[in-house]
């Protein structure tokens, strides 16, 4: 299907432009093979500067070096020095020892595969230790490699999909292992972090939300919980498990803090972000779930809410069962987010 007149020598001719035009008494015609008009028009313009100068046809693609070293020139001035020297790394590294002295036009799929392939399978060396090449490493290359040969070429001459991260499974802590887990951060003796990460495990709040419990967002007989500043600005009642319950009563007050820190001056004021960190970390390691972060526990509170069939703030968990391990009484807010 052909669309509209001939606009500056160019005519879409189903999904490519087409050209045609009269050069020394003679037409010139056929398809650019591209389906962008300003990339024709571009393309359009080195043929007739390539015939002004005798010669028939574009002249023969640069090669893949020279083209990187055109780009660099030309964007110089017009990009970051830091991304300048990804870019020239790249190409150093693993692009120009594959393909460098090929034209660009002769860059297909399977040359840009090889560039990848060996990308991926090679050894790297960062600051602490040799380290698997990352997928999202992998793809900032190859979208190196197009911008060059776009810039050469007025298109790509190959089309590579991008690589998909593969989905991490992040830690958390199974309900059968939450009893010891707490076991383990009460050996530490510091009240203040026990009481912070059983409202994380137990409402689901994240770190900044538990060093900041108030007592006046607490209902009058500390049954319930509605924080009043969250991330997310929720605003949802949650129930106060009963082992939390009962930590809190001996430090009850009207209003303030509920975990201040007292600085030098007798300012009250909350802790620093990470306080419960190392604690979570190590109680994690001793019941053998490694890598768990203060976010490993909303994680969790949110995985034992999925187990349970309940989620959402207009679904809340249910009372208690009676006469259950407190493990099995866990009340976390909603599904876990960022």
């Amino acid at each position: 299907m052909s669309g509209g007149s001939w606009k500056n020598g160019l005519k879409l001719v189903g999904n490519f432009w087409h050209f045609r035009f009269m050069w020394n008494g003679s037409r010139k015609q056929g398809s650019t093979k591209l389906k962008s008009y300003k990339q024709a028009c571009a393309w359009l313009n080195k043929y007739k500067v390539n015939l002004a100068n005798g010669e028939v046809g574009l002249a023969p693609a640069p090669t893949v070096s020279a083209a990187y070293e055109n780009w660099a020139a030309t964007y110089g001035g017009k990009f970051s020095e830091a991304h300048l020297q990804r870019a020239e790394s790249a190409f150093r590294l693993h692009i120009l020892p594959v393909c460098g002295a090929l034209p660009c036009d002769q860059v297909p799929d399977p040359v840009a595969e090889l560039v990848r392939s060996r990308y991926l399978e090679g050894p790297t060396k960062r600051r602490y230790g040799h380290q698997p090449r990352t997928v999202g490493g992998c793809n900032t290359l190859v979208r190196y490699l197009k911008n060059v040969l776009t810039h050469a070429l007025g298109r790509c001459p190959f089309k590579l999909r991008r690589l998909k991260e593969a989905e991490v499974l992040r830690p958390y802590i199974p309900m059968e292992l939450i009893t010891g887990f707490l076991e383990e951060v009460d050996r530490t003796g510091n009240e203040p972090i026990s009481i912070a990460i059983r409202a994380m495990v137990y409402m689901g709040l994240r770190e900044s939300e538990a060093i900041n419990l108030r007592w006046e967002w607490f209902s009058h007989d500390l049954a319930t919980y509605t924080p009043g500043k969250t991330k997310g600005k929720e605003a949802w009642k949650l129930p106060v498990h009963p082992d939390l319950k009962a930590r809190l009563m001996p430090l009850r007050a009207q209003r303030g803090l509920v975990l201040p820190w007292v600085d030098e001056n007798g300012v009250s004021q909350p802790h620093t972000a990470g306080f419960t960190k190392k604690a979570i970390r190590r109680a994690g390691d001793k019941i053998g779930v490694a890598g768990l972060s203060p976010h490993s526990l909303r994680r969790t509170a949110a995985t034992l809410l999925d187990q349970a069939g309940v989620g959402g703030k207009n679904n809340p968990a249910p009372a208690p069962p009676q006469g259950h391990q407190h493990h099995d009484e866990v009340h976390p807010s909603r599904t876990a987010g960022s």
